[in-house]
């Protein structure tokens, strides 16, 4: 494919990081360099990934990595995080003890480091990186968070 994509290497493991016209195109044919990016059951989720992570273009990024063994690629999320991206899963929660919900950053889903030759060393980082709490009560969430979002959206 003929695009400005960017490749980097995210805990040792080459990613693509496709343009959001890039994304556009993948959306509509499923596929990138002729690899599949997901099947027509998960569609949907790659389309609410790029649309949030457009949002929030500001500290996400939206790659796709080789998963060799499933000849397909794999979406990963990522957070800005200092001078490096950070592997995330993005997740929807409710606070358990006040009336905020939002999405926030996991980097601790293992799921998202399989294939990485540095697998075992970035999920210990990830495990060791400050959390977020409530962004309204500053309680501890219930899911491991390094980002939240700060306002209710729909």
């Amino acid at each position: 494919m003929n695009d400005m994509s960017e490749e980097v290497l995210v805990d040792g493991q080459p990613v693509i990081v496709p343009t959001f016209d890039t994304w556009e195109t993948i959306l509509e044919s499923g596929t990138y360099d002729g690899v599949p990016v997901f099947s027509e059951s998960t569609r949907n989720s790659v389309a609410k990934l790029v649309s949030f992570v457009r949002t929030h273009s500001d500290e996400f990024r939206l790659g796709l990595y080789s998963g060799k063994m499933l000849r397909r690629w794999l979406v990963l999320p990522m957070l800005r995080l200092g001078g490096r991206l950070q592997r995330v899963q993005i997740e929807y929660i409710k606070c358990d003890h006040c009336d905020w919900a939002g999405r926030i950053a996991n980097p601790v889903e293992s799921t998202l480091y399989m294939g990485a030759p540095e697998e075992s060393e970035a999920l210990q980082f990830a495990y060791n990186l400050p959390r977020c709490r409530c962004p309204i009560c500053a309680t501890q969430l219930a899911r491991p968070a390094i980002w939240a979002e700060t306002c209710l959206e729909n």
